[in-house]
């Protein structure tokens, strides 16, 4: 399937990214594009918006910090760049249905 390049370009930095940006306007102005812009060819290409892409990306990170790391849960949500580690596990449990300590005891005894 043909993906627009600013969405190619978008996800790559993302991957590349998304530890230090969370928010959909930096990659935008560093696509030269609106936030809306850079929203909409998301939805259409992808099927869903920018900040999903983003979102998306930090679960992958959070849930492989926490399944093959020793790191604490306070740790990783520093290293991927969020502030406050209430905050980290709040995103957690909304991505994953399972809080950080849930996803790593669910581990251990699989």
């Amino acid at each position: 399937r043909n993906v627009h390049p600013a969405v190619a370009a978008y996800g790559a930095l993302v991957e590349r990214d998304a530890q230090r940006r969370h928010r959909v306007a930096d990659y935008a102005k560093a696509l030269k594009l609106s936030p809306n812009h850079l929203n909409a060819l998301c939805r259409r290409h992808l099927g869903r918006g920018a900040k999903a892409v983003i979102a998306d990306r930090l679960a992958l990170l959070a849930r492989r910090s926490l399944l093959y790391s020793d790191r604490s849960t306070e740790r990783i949500a520093f290293d991927l760049g969020f502030k406050d580690s209430s905050y980290f596990t709040r995103f957690v449990r909304r991505m994953s249905g399972r809080t950080p300590s849930q996803l790593r005891s669910d581990a251990a005894t699989a």
